[in-house]
């Protein structure tokens, strides 16, 4: 889900002071989303069971208890991609300029 996460924060991103894109190809990127996240669910499914054939410790209950972990993220993922929702996230925070953080190395 690391490459999902990565696409909603690169989407909430806007530099400091600039203005703001027109809005257009939501439809697009609420696919782009949705594919991912499809992705990340199949690829997680597939460890589980995975696990299971090289560990049958406590199995099925370790991978049942994954898989209801993994539908519940999955449910909110999904829930979180409707195009007012993409629209409404606010910008990141500018990160620190390099001359600050050399200063601090420096000391």
């Amino acid at each position: 889900m690391r490459g999902v996460a990565a696409a909603m924060v690169l989407l909430s991103m806007g530099a400091a002071g600039a203005q703001e894109p027109e809005r257009g190809g939501d439809e697009q990127i609420r696919r782009v989303i949705q594919r991912g996240l499809d992705q990340a669910f199949q690829n997680q499914v597939e460890r589980l069971f995975a696990t299971w054939m090289k560990d049958e410790h406590e199995q099925p209950a370790r991978a049942a208890n994954g898989i209801r972990r993994a539908v519940r993220a999955y449910r909110h993922a999904i829930a979180a991609i409707d195009t007012e929702r993409l629209a409404r996230l606010p910008p990141l925070p500018r990160p620190r300029e390099a001359s600050r953080i050399e200063t601090k190395d420096r000391q």
